[in-house]
């Protein structure tokens, strides 16, 4: 279980490497947008949970948009990991993947990963032109 300052600590570096870019969407319409399945979504979390483990930023970045590679280089997302793993631990599994949301330029997945000391709930957003992770959001309320 995290203490509140765990919790506060991980929302914060989560908040500040991702502010800003839900105002980035693309304009794709619906003819030209990705629709990914929940089993497509499974295995793009999962690879870049797999690239959290391995401190590999390609792996973890490969399915990132251009904008949101800007806003986690490769420094912040070590930095990231340093300061996350004593509390998460490893990733082990994509345990769940619901789509909750949906329109023109994007579409929001909630996220169930388990990690080996906790459970994490989590919205993942992809670009619906590109297929790729425009956003995460990791704060409360999840």
């Amino acid at each position: 279980m995290h203490t509140i300052h765990e919790k506060v600590t991980l929302y914060s570096i989560a908040l500040v490497l991702l502010i800003g870019l839900t105002a980035c969407g693309s304009n794709a319409t619906p003819s030209e947008a990705v629709q990914l399945t929940d089993k497509q979504v499974r295995r793009i979390v999962n690879d870049m949970l797999d690239g959290y483990n391995e401190v590999d930023y390609g792996a973890f970045s490969k399915d990132l948009t251009p904008t949101m590679k800007l806003e986690m280089d490769e420094k912040l997302f070590k930095d990231f990991y340093d300061k996350s793993v004593d509390t998460l631990g490893w990733f082990q599994s994509v345990t769940s993947a619901k789509q909750v949301n949906s329109d023109n330029s994007s579409t929001t997945w909630l996220i169930t990963a388990k990690f080996q000391h906790s459970t994490e709930f989590f919205h993942v957003i992809f670009d619906n032109a590109s297929g790729q992770i425009e956003d995460m959001d990791f704060g409360p309320g999840n």
